[in-house]
C-alpha cells in the first residue's frame, strides 16, 4: 500500500512537471507568435509607405516626363539643340550625325576591315 501511494505521488509529480513544462513552452510559443505579429504588421506597414511612394514617384516621374515631351500646344518636338557651327554638342550625337552623312563607302569599309581582323591567324 505504502508502495503504491509513493508511486503515485511519484507519477503525479512527474505530471505536474510536464504539465509546468508544456505550459512554458505554450507561454514561449505565444510570446514569440506575438513578436512575429508585430514585425509582420512592423514589415507590412513599411512595404506600403514604400508602395506609396513609388506610386508617387511614378506619378512624379510621368508629369516630368509628359511635360518634357509636350510642348506648349500638345505636340511632340524632337530636340534642336546645337553647337556653335550647327553641330550637335552631344558627342555622341555628333557620332549619328557623322555616321549617318558618312553614306555606304565608309560604313562598308568599316565592316570589310572589321571582317578581316577576325579571319587573322
Amino acid at each position: 500500500m505504502k508502495d503504491q501511494l509513493e508511486k503515485s505521488q511519484s507519477a503525479c509529480k512527474r505530471s505536474k512537471q510536464n504539465l509546468e513544462a508544456a505550459e512554458d513552452e505554450a507561454s514561449n510559443l505565444k510570446t514569440q507568435r506575438r513578436r512575429l505579429q508585430r514585425d509582420l504588421e512592423e514589415t507590412t506597414e513599411q512595404k506600403e509607405a514604400i508602395e506609396r511612394e513609388l506610386q508617387m514617384l511614378r506619378a512624379k516621374l510621368n508629369r516630368g516626363v509628359r511635360g518634357t515631351r509636350m510642348g506648349s500646344a500638345g505636340v511632340s518636338r524632337p530636340s534642336t539643340r546645337t553647337g556653335g557651327e550647327g553641330t550637335p554638342e552631344d558627342p555622341q550625337s555628333a557620332a549619328d550625325v557623322d555616321t549617318s552623312n558618312a553614306g555606304d563607302g565608309a560604313s562598308n569599309t568599316n565592316n570589310s576591315s572589321n571582317k578581316n581582323s577576325t579571319n587573322s591567324p
